[in-house]
């Protein structure tokens, strides 16, 4: 794709170019319109599939999501039946993660637990990938149907949430009753509060009318009203990484980053806060603190055992305290727990590209930094829901997208133009 566009921007427009992101192609578009149902299905929550004794979940939008891969592939096909040019999706990333992570099913306690995590994981990924470069390649300089999939996403798990604040006969209650069909309290507060950044993002950088982020507002105020500290942790960090980034004159500039600067200090109030109000319903917030760090304490102990290739995913279930733990609440230890040194390459892949991403779209930092640090204290980029989110902000940003306008950047002509004459004018 990249190639095509390049190649198209040192030819005469004769006529329009086939793949241009100013016309995206019926591939596209239809390749759209199943990513948003990938996205718009989440809220529905798994499908249970029962496999002896086990009952396995399948979200519905995963088997939105394989629809999705199937229309690829066939207008995959189509395009070389015909000897057209079809955009590529660059899938290479996703499926390195995967093989790289892979090595999580050498040697698991629990086999069908892990296989069952590994695929939760691996849709994730390879969903959100090519949902990301679906959305770069459908004009991504308006707010088009992935992103307004996001904000009906946005929407419609915020009032999930809002329903089942019905059963809490108190305000402190509410921690305890956040339960949707695709997860529960922290999880999903902290899923909505990063989809909401991203919209607020989105809004911003597409120009569209400001009276459209005040329901996406409302809906992470909503997610707040969990309770949730690692939700209060990423919108925490998400305010103040947007206001970093305003200001166009020094001295707004300097008022905003000052402001920013003040969020943390805030920030560690409201923590304090959310747990006094939390222990007023019992002791089991500052049980859940300890926990964690016990928890942290087994999966570096794990990857000590084994540096090279991990102990496997949904292991640490077999060794935690309560036996309910699949992963480590926090993305360092628990990726060094399932996969030894493939994990930290994983860790480190993720860094690169989240840079790369906020580098080349700069509003982005705010939801990307707030996912990471909510992933620090819950299971985010192992789960699929988070993961997919995830993986769709850092693919949009790190695509490459070429507008054929007054203010494209010039590139190099290819050598070569899927077998036809390259470098023709």
């Amino acid at each position: 794709m990249d190639d095509l566009m390049n190649a198209s921007l040192t030819m005469r427009h004769s006529s329009p170019p086939a793949l241009a992101l100013d016309e995206p192609s019926a591939g596209v578009r239809v390749g759209s319109a199943l990513a948003a149902l990938t996205i718009v299905t989440i809220p529905l929550g798994p499908l249970l599939i029962t496999v002896g004794t086990r009952a396995l979940p399948v979200y519905w939008s995963q088997i939105a999501f394989a629809a999705l891969c199937f229309h690829l592939i066939f207008s995959s096909l189509a395009a070389r039946a015909r000897r057209a040019a079809a955009p590529p999706m660059r899938v290479g990333l996703a499926l390195s993660l995967i093989t790289l992570m892979g090595v999580g099913l050498i040697s698991p306690r629990d086999e069908l637990a892990a296989v069952l995590a590994y695929a939760n994981f691996s849709t994730a990924v390879l969903g959100g990938v090519l949902v990301g470069r679906l959305w770069a390649y459908d004009r991504a300089e308006r707010f088009g149907t992935i992103d307004k999939a996001w904000y009906i996403f946005v929407l419609t798990a915020a009032a999930q949430l809002l329903s089942s604040f019905g059963n809490a006969q108190s305000f402190t209650e509410l921690h305890q009753n956040s339960v949707t069909p695709w997860g529960e309290s922290n999880f999903v507060a902290g899923v909505i509060v990063v989809a909401s950044l991203l919209v607020l993002a989105r809004l911003a950088d597409t120009a569209s009318p400001w009276i459209l982020g005040i329901p996406i507002v409302c809906a992470c105020a909503v997610a707040l009203a969990t309770l949730s500290r690692g939700a209060l942790l990423a919108a925490g960090v998400g305010v103040a990484t947007y206001l970093w980034a305003l200001g166009r004159r020094p001295f707004s500039k300097f008022a905003l980053r000052v402001t920013a600067l003040a969020v943390p200090i805030v920030l560690l109030m409201a923590l304090n806060g959310v747990t006094s109000i939390r222990s007023q319903v019992n002791s089991q917030v500052f049980a859940n603190i300890d926990a964690r760090w016990r928890l942290y304490e087994t999966a570096l102990g794990e990857f000590r055992a084994s540096p090279i290739i991990g102990t496997g995913w949904a292991s640490l279930r077999q060794v935690s305290e309560t036996g309910q733990s699949t992963f480590a609440h926090n993305v360092v230890f628990s990726f060094l727990q399932i996969g030894g040194l493939g994990g930290l390459a994983f860790l480190c892949i993720v860094a690169v590209f989240s840079i790369v991403a906020i580098r080349r779209f700069p509003r982005l930092a705010s939801p990307i930094l707030g996912a990471l640090a909510v992933s620090m204290t819950d299971p985010f980029l192992e789960s699929y829901v988070a993961g997919l989110l995830f993986w769709a902000i850092i693919w949009l940003g790190a695509s490459r997208i070429v507008r054929l306008d007054a203010e494209a950047v010039p590139v190099e002509p290819p050598t070569r133009l899927h077998g036809n004459a390259a470098g023709r004018s």
